[in-house]
């Protein structure tokens, strides 16, 4: 039936294919991930003298450069597999501060990636979730690791 015939039902309106009030809001989620990766990075280079794992995965990239044994046999030190120095070799010949700064740059950009790609999910189900706010909030619980470089 065509929509002029007595009883023909008129299609529905479909929603807009770009839904701007989300990606207004997804903007400032982004905004809020950038500024916390600046501040993460920033801190790394006020105090860059820290331990933290970033220093066990350093000395391990450089021992597999050298060819020698990664784990020491006590239990402590480098408890990864290989391959995970492997990797970190790429990153071993940067000065220390910058390979810190990079590796969580790096960790942090894929963990907001992911909760970015959560909250959109998430928000084709329940409209108008915030994704600042998931954000932000998500940025209190990874703090602490973010800060030591996992």
């Amino acid at each position: 039936m065509s929509a002029g015939t007595p009883g023909a039902t008129l299609p529905l309106a479909r929603e807009p294919a770009v839904r701007w009030d989300v990606l207004h809001q997804d903007r400032w989620g982004r905004i809020l991930w950038v500024a916390f990766i600046l501040i993460v990075v920033l801190k790394q280079f006020v105090n860059p003298s820290r331990p933290d794992i970033l220093t066990t995965y350093h000395s391990a990239a450089c021992r597999w450069l050298l060819s020698e044994e990664l784990y020491d046999g006590t239990g402590g030190g480098f408890l990864y597999l290989p391959p995970f120095a492997a990797a970190y070799t790429l990153l071993s010949p940067l000065p220390f501060a910058w390979e810190c700064a990079l590796v969580r740059a790096l960790n942090i950009g894929l963990f907001a990636l992911g909760i970015l790609r959560f909250a959109e999910l998430v928000g084709r189900r329940a409209r108008n979730v915030p994704v600042w706010l998931v954000s932000a909030l998500s940025m209190t619980l990874i703090w602490t690791s973010a800060e030591a470089g996992r």
